[in-house]
C-alpha cells in the first residue's frame, strides 16, 4: 500500500518508481548488459537523451534505448527535501568548501515513520546503490538510480534518499521520501527516478 507522510520540510521535485518483475525475459541479453546499459533498456523511449545514450558504453545503444519494455507498476510521488541539500547548495557557493552531490541512493524499509526535512538519514536503511545516470538543465536535477536483481533482496523498499557517500559516517542526506512498497527479490528489478527542483513547482 502506498503512504503517504505530512512533512515540515519543502516538497521540491518528485519520484518516480517503475518496477519489473521479468525484465530479464523482455530485454535480449540481458545477461551480458552492465548495470548502466540495463537501466537505459528499461528506460521508457520517450525520455531517453542523446546525452543518456552517449554515457551508456555498449556498442548499439541506439538499439537499447528504443526499446519498449512495460513496467509492473509505475508510481509518480511527491519528494521532501531535506535541510541537508539547502548545506550542500550553500557549501557549493562557498569557495572554500568541496561538498559534492548526489552519489547514491538509500534504500530502506522504515517508510511508516514518516519523513521530515531535519531527517540526516533513513528511518531504516538497508542498502545503498551508485546513482546511474544524473543530469541538470540549470534549474531541475534528474537522477536515475537502477536496482539490479542482485540488490536489496528481501527488503520491502518504501523509503529512499539520495546521499553524497557511500559513507552513512560521512555524507548528506538530500531528500527523504516514501514510495510505493517494492517488494525486492531476485526476479525484481527497479529504476528510481528522482528529481530535485530548484524553482517555484
Amino acid at each position: 500500500m502506498h503512504r503517504i507522510h505530512s512533512a515540515t520540510g519543502a516538497t521540491t521535485g518528485r519520484i518516480v518508481t517503475r518496477v519489473y518483475s521479468d525484465a530479464a525475459k523482455q530485454v535480449p541479453d540481458w545477461g551480458t548488459l552492465s548495470r548502466p546499459a540495463r537501466w537505459l533498456a528499461l528506460r521508457p523511449p520517450s525520455a531517453v537523451t542523446i546525452d543518456d545514450c552517449r554515457r551508456v558504453d555498449h556498442p548499439d545503444t541506439m538499439r537499447l534505448a528504443q526499446l519498449k519494455v512495460a513496467p509492473d507498476t509505475v508510481e509518480p510521488t511527491t519528494n521532501t527535501t531535506t535541510d541537508g541539500l539547502q548545506e550542500v547548495i550553500v557549501s557549493q557557493l562557498n569557495p572554500t568548501d568541496s561538498a559534492s552531490g548526489p552519489s547514491h541512493l538509500a534504500l530502506g524499509d522504515g517508510g511508516d515513520s514518516g519523513t521530515d526535512a531535519s531527517n540526516t538519514e533513513l528511518n531504516n536503511e538497508q542498502e545503498r546503490v551508485v546513482v546511474t545516470q544524473h543530469r541538470s538543465d540549470g534549474r531541475d536535477l534528474f537522477t536515475s538510480t537502477f536496482v539490479d536483481s542482485t540488490q536489496a533482496n528481501g527488503v520491502d523498499i518504501d523509503e529512499v534518499g539520495l546521499v553524497t557517500s557511500d559513507d552513512p559516517s560521512d555524507d548528506k542526506l538530500l531528500n527523504h521520501s516514501t514510495i510505493q512498497d517494492i517488494e525486492k527479490d531476485s526476479n525484481t528489478t527497479a529504476t528510481i527516478d528522482v528529481i530535485l527542483q530548484f524553482r517555484p513547482a
